[in-house]
């Protein structure tokens, strides 16, 4: 199964990304994570806002990039950063 490195372009692709990338650094506990993605109601909203944050500075910075790694077959993503 081969992989493609790619730049992100579309927007729904963090609708992939951000739920695992939120949930990896919230466990173990990391109170600079908790600063930054705090949830205050449910899980979904906050991931959903911290989501909305992100793509809104990788929008507006030219200077941020995020990539992802799919896999060629199913066009899945299985990496980002």
């Amino acid at each position: 199964m081969p992989f493609a490195l790619e730049e992100i372009e579309a927007a729904e692709d963090f609708d992939i990304i951000w739920p695992v990338h939120f949930q990896a650094f919230r466990n173990s506990y990391n109170s600079y994570s908790k600063f930054f993605n705090p949830v205050h109601t449910t899980l979904d909203v906050a991931i959903e806002t911290s989501k909305a944050r992100h793509i809104h500075m990788w929008k507006t910075s030219p200077a941020l990039h995020w990539v992802k790694v799919t896999e060629t077959g199913t066009g899945r993503i299985v990496w980002a950063a």
